[in-house]
């Protein structure tokens, strides 16, 4: 069962709230998943809180966030953000996981404008073609 709400720019968003955790940014959402960019109270430590859409997960998604947060854990942000806890917040699974104050590739190409080819997006302005 979907708890949706529309936010300042007009887009279907959750609920959602993190004690000790203020939201700085919806950083965007999937199909059954959202992100947001927190902030924590007690130190001021920026977090990716990943979450589901739905107010109350199934069992496979439900697994599938802690198989993500167990294989996060063992590789200690080696190569992948780190993953600093698995909550459980009204039923509802929530990974923090380590901010690095980066874009969404959404939020690139919509920085970019509707003119961009995928080619184009991912070669370096400063590599020449050779072609």
């Amino acid at each position: 069962m979907r708890d949706p709400t529309i936010d300042a720019t007009g887009e279907l968003d959750v609920m959602f709230e993190l004690q000790g955790y203020r939201r700085i940014e919806n950083l965007g959402s999937q199909e059954n998943i959202s992100l947001f960019r927190l902030q924590r109270y007690e130190d001021g430590l920026n977090v990716i809180a990943k979450t589901t859409r739905d107010a109350y997960s199934n069992e496979q998604l439900a697994a599938a966030f802690r198989h993500e947060y167990e294989m996060l854990r063992k590789l200690c942000g080696k190569g992948a953000l780190e993953a600093y806890s698995l909550e459980n917040v009204a039923g509802r699974p929530v990974l923090l996981l380590q901010d690095i104050g980066g874009y969404t590739l959404e939020q690139i190409i919509n920085a970019r404008g509707l003119n961009w080819n995928c080619a184009s997006f991912f070669v370096s302005p400063f590599v020449q073609s050779t072609v």
